[in-house]
């Protein structure tokens, strides 16, 4: 299998603190796919919504965890979709 795609997504974020080690962060924006699959490139845009969730275990924010579901909707002929799911380790450097 020969394909290949890359993503620009630029998201406009809103966040909101549940509590002093809880945040919530709301992002929707657009985003270009460039793709090449068999020799065949193809560009397109999306559109993309995404959740992040962060968590800070202790009050001076330290590091943290975080979880980020995205979905996206493709606007080309096919209207693909995707849901996407990344997690990890936050790191505040002062």
């Amino acid at each position: 299998y020969n394909q290949k795609e890359n993503h620009l997504a630029f998201l406009i974020k809103k966040p909101w603190m549940f509590s002093s080690n809880l945040e919530f962060m709301l992002g929707i924006g657009p985003e270009w796919v460039h793709s090449t699959d068999y020799g065949i490139t193809n560009n397109s845009w999306s559109g993309e919504v995404a959740l992040d969730f962060m968590y800070w275990p202790f009050k001076k924010h330290q590091f943290g965890f975080y979880a980020e579901p995205d979905y996206v909707y493709g606007f080309n002929k096919d209207h693909e979709q995707s849901l996407e799911m990344s997690a990890g380790l936050l790191i505040n450097i002062p």
